[in-house]
């Protein structure tokens, strides 16, 4: 919450002023992307705002279902985060086609934003939330050791092109909110398509192995492992988070 936003905020007694003042926070259209965040991919604050009182626990155990079909699932919904932040969260207001999808634009914490989602998606493919390396029941721990010289080479693609990608999300010039027609930004935005055609790689690997019976208990142990420790954890710090939120703006009003 920066001084300019308190200061809005507390000397606004309107009703119709203060929707202004939350219009550029409100929740856009749903996209595939958000979708996926709602199972659990990456964090979506809008979800939890919505339901402050849910159970997080049951919340994410309604998302997976312990077999290869909805682990190819899950890395889909990671390379539609990936998506979301290349095509249009950096790549619209960088091409001049809207401009209005510039997150954080008064907070000016969009670059942040985009670094936080692919983090998500790398805690997804690296089995915990705040992991930098692949847990040993995680998906990207299962292709570099699975045995298949391809599904292994293919996982180390996508580890180099997941630290170049968040590198270069890091690099582009700040705030986004002022520079987003800058050439970090296009670089940025190059680094998650490489990602995202890396992802794919693996993706239509994966799905060769439907109906193996070895492959799908693993499965199971990976998704149960995505499912306790990273979206419980996720929307538990959610929770937290949308509740501090919440006592700070009513101690501003108080």
């Amino acid at each position: 919450l920066t001084d300019d936003l308190r200061r809005r905020i507390e000397d606004c007694w309107n009703s119709t002023e203060l929707e202004d003042i939350y219009l550029p926070y409100k929740p856009r259209r749903k996209t595939r992307a958000d979708i996926a965040a709602e199972k659990g991919l990456t964090p979506l604050a809008e979800e939890l705002f919505k339901q402050p009182a849910g159970n997080p626990e049951q919340m994410a155990k309604r998302y997976l279902n312990e077999n290869v079909k909805d682990t190819t699932e899950a890395l889909q919904g990671a390379r539609d985060i990936i998506g979301e932040v290349a095509g249009s969260k950096i790549g619209l207001p960088w091409s001049g086609q809207d401009d209005s999808y510039i997150e954080s634009p008064y907070a000016y914490n969009s670059v942040v934003d985009f670094y936080d989602n692919i983090v998500g998606c790398r805690n997804a493919l690296y089995g915990a939330v705040g992991a930098t390396t692949p847990n040993d029941k995680s998906l990207i721990y299962f292709c570099l050791n699975a045995g298949n010289a391809t599904l292994g080479s293919q996982a180390q693609t996508v580890q180099e092109k997941l630290s170049a990608a968040l590198g270069k999300i890091d690099a582009m010039k700040k705030p986004f909110a002022l520079y987003y027609t800058d050439a970090s930004a296009k670089t940025a935005i190059d680094a998650l398509d490489d990602l995202d055609a890396a992802l794919e790689e693996m993706e239509e690997t994966l799905k060769t192995f439907a109906g193996n019976a070895t492959v799908e208990a693993q499965c199971k142990v990976i998704n149960a492992n995505y499912v306790d420790n990273v979206i419980v954890r996720t929307y538990t710090s959610l929770c937290d988070n949308a509740e501090t939120l919440y006592k700070s703006i009513v101690n501003i009003k108080n």
